[in-house]
C-alpha cells in the first residue's frame, strides 16, 4: 500500500536527526525556487518540505517540553486554591 511506503520513508528521515535542518534549507530552497520541471527540481521540492516537516516536529517537541516544565514548576510550589 502507498501509505506504507510513506511511513517507511518517514522512519528513514527520522533516523537523520543529526542533520542540521537550518544548514540545508537555503541550498534546497534556492534550487526549489527555479522551477524547470526536471526530476532534480521535483526532488528539491519534496526535500524542502521534508526538512520543514522536521523543523515543525522539533518546534512542537520543544513546546511540549516547555509545557511540561511549567506544569512541573507550578505544581512543585505547593499552590493551593483559596476561595
Amino acid at each position: 500500500m502507498q501509505i506504507d511506503i510513506l511511513y517507511d520513508l518517514a522512519e528513514k528521515v527520522l533516523k537523520l536527526e543529526d542533520i542540521n535542518v537550518c544548514d540545508l534549507l537555503p541550498e534546497v530552497q534556492e534550487r526549489m525556487e527555479c522551477p524547470d520541471g526536471s526530476p532534480e527540481w521535483e526532488q528539491s521540492v519534496v526535500v524542502f518540505f521534508i526538512l520543514n516537516g522536521l523543523r515543525v516536529k522539533d518546534n512542537l517537541a520543544c513546546q511540549e517540553e516547555r509545557r511540561q516544565e511549567l506544569k512541573t514548576t507550578c505544581t512543585s510550589r505547593h499552590l493551593r486554591l483559596v476561595k
